[in-house]
Order: C-alpha cells, then sequence, then structure tokens
C-alpha cells in the first residue's frame, strides 16, 4: 500500500499504511486524518476512546491537530479519560492536548 498525504497546518505530511489501513477500518477517510466522522470525532478522539495506542501515536507523529472538538464539546483527552486508561490520558497531555474543559459545562452542585 502506498503512502498517502494530507495537508496539516499549510504542509504535506505522510499518512503511513499501517494507519490508513486504521483509519479504513474504523470507518474514516484514509486520507484524511484530520477529518471528523461520525458524532463529529476525529481518528485522534476515536484512537483515544478506543484505547488504540498504536493508531493515537501515529496520528500524533503526522501532527493531526490537538485542539479538536466533537459535536458535544469534547476534545481526545476527555474521551481518553473515558477510557480510563491513564497511560493515553499521559500521553496526550504531554502532546499538547487542550486539558480545559468546554466553556458550557458546570460542576454539579
Amino acid at each position: 500500500m502506498a503512502e498517502k498525504h494530507f495537508l496539516v497546518d499549510g504542509g504535506a505530511a505522510t499518512v503511513p499504511p499501517a494507519l490508513a489501513a486504521w483509519l479504513a477500518a474504523e470507518g474514516f477517510d484514509s486520507t484524511r486524518p484530520e477529518a471528523p466522522g461520525q458524532h463529529g470525532n476525529t481518528p485522534l478522539m476515536h484512537a483515544a476512546w478506543r484505547g488504540s495506542f498504536e493508531a493515537m501515536n501515529a496520528l500524533l507523529a503526522i501532527g493531526v491537530p490537538l485542539d479538536a472538538v466533537n459535536n458535544d464539546g469534547n476534545n481526545a483527552l476527555w474521551l481518553a479519560c473515558v477510557n480510563g486508561e491513564p497511560k493515553l490520558i499521559r500521553q496526550l497531555v504531554a502532546a499538547g492536548v487542550p486539558s480545559t474543559m468546554p466553556t458550557w459545562w458546570q460542576p454539579p452542585l
């Protein structure tokens, strides 16, 4: 399988064949690893939610946007917290995924 290219921040990035295969298998466009899918979740969000370390590492390595939010206003870090694996959470924080809550969120009284 040939490597595929997409644009991140105006520059071309390469989608490795294994990542392209994962994207296609998970229902994403294998040529646009930054593009949201169902419910506005990006592949990075999906990988974090499902606990797919390999896909998450590959997505981070090619520079997908870290600040994307889904239709509910949640980002990849929030979905990693839903998964519950501390390694996922630490990895996304270290990569620079924003750790702030959506502005609409209110703590319970």
